[in-house]
């Protein structure tokens, strides 16, 4: 089993790391999936041994199967012929007219 760390910041910030170094002023933290990054060490507060070692790969479980979930019964002709009351819609308002009775005047092209 790989061993694992958990770098603690000052600011409350928990990283789980593969391993750590000191580079001079910074801490360089080294990540279980792969990669590093460094920080200054004065954002660390203390480094302690993770409780739950990281292992080299997660194991993969398999998917359990999905229940395919139950149709809902068809309606019946009478159903769809009348839909229930509550279900319809109002009739949309009349259009608005303009302050003259909706009979505005209108342009005409090419007449004097």
């Amino acid at each position: 089993m790989a061993r694992a760390e958990l770098v603690v910041f000052s600011d409350g910030l928990v990283v789980k790391a593969a391993s750590h170094q000191i580079v001079g002023d910074q801490l360089q933290i080294d990540l279980p999936g792969g990669g590093s990054y460094r920080v200054n060490l004065a954002r660390i507060e203390r480094i302690v041994e993770d409780e739950v070692a990281a292992s080299a790969a997660p194991p993969l479980l398999p998917a359990a199967p999905r229940e395919p979930k139950p149709a809902a019964p068809a309606p019946h002709r009478a159903d769809v012929a009348q839909p229930a009351a509550d279900t319809q819609t109002p009739p949309p308002p009349p259009p608005k007219r303009g302050p003259h009775g909706g009979k505005g005047k209108r342009a005409r092209i090419g007449r004097s």
